[in-house]
């Protein structure tokens, strides 16, 4: 993150059940946490209209559901090493890889 910090507004946060955060819900499937991370960005940045987002291991799975149900919102995606499940509803679609990019994180 400190190397885009002078070129963007870098925010990281733990997905529900991870790291430093409260577990309060169940989670059901990745599009749960795809959700939660929507919801925040929309309360808590109202004026962040598009955003890039960047993903590891399950954190990537994540984004790649995040893109799925929110393509307006999403830039690009940075995954690094992410998790796919097998062709199951409560896993990222593998077409996830057919969602048109634009742009990427080297236009920052």
């Amino acid at each position: 993150m400190e190397t885009f910090a002078d070129k963007a507004q870098c925010i990281a946060m733990d997905l529900r059940g991870c790291g430093f955060s409260s577990y309060n819900k169940p989670i059901s499937t990745i599009h749960d946490l795809s959700e939660d991370i929507h919801l925040f960005m929309r309360e808590t940045f109202p004026m962040i209209e598009t955003y890039y987002a960047v993903g590891h291991g399950i954190g990537a799975t994540v984004a790649m559901s995040l893109i799925q149900n929110y393509s307006h919102q999403i830039k690009g995606l940075a995954l690094i090493a992410p998790v796919i499940g097998k062709e199951d509803p409560r896993c990222v679609s593998h077409n996830i890889f057919k969602v048109p990019m634009n742009r990427t994180i080297r236009n920052l």
